[in-house]
């Protein structure tokens, strides 16, 4: 992989979601992306876990999880996903958005509070998800 590549973890329970979102990613980044995708709030964790562990997370510029997702919450998982970081001490912590078709204050507040860095409504308009993207990516270089 080069070493410029940026990877981005995306979980959501809809796979139209998954793959319209790693789409728009690559249309963003082109050949400098690798996008790793999942299905549930587990899936979210174990990728992420997997990442850590092989020393990969620098490469990591964010994690997009939805809200409503099996198994775990996408707050529950970012939560955790937290907890990963804490537990390997990672360096800097990978920028999180949280997602969700019924986005409202409590919601948004869930988000943020388990650790999010940012809450979108989906669909995301266009424009949108990849403003938010572009300055993850000014931001952690």
């Amino acid at each position: 992989m080069n070493s410029n590549t940026s990877t981005f973890l995306v979980v959501d329970n809809y796979e139209w979601v998954v793959r319209l979102t790693k789409w728009r990613l690559q249309r963003l980044l082109g050949t400098n992306i690798n996008v790793i995708t999942g299905h549930t709030g587990e899936d979210a964790i174990q990728l992420f876990e997997k990442i850590v562990s092989s020393g990969d997370h620098s490469r990591l510029q964010g994690v997009l999880v939805g809200c409503h997702m099996p198994v775990y919450t996408g707050m529950q998982a970012v939560e955790e996903i937290r907890n990963i970081e804490r537990a390997h001490n990672v360096s800097r912590s990978v920028s999180i958005i949280g997602t969700s078709a019924d986005l409202n204050s409590e919601v948004r507040t869930e988000f943020i509070r388990s650790g999010a860095d940012a809450v979108l409504e989906k669909p995301v308009p266009e424009g949108e998800l990849e403003h938010v993207v572009a300055g993850l990516i000014a931001d952690n270089h």
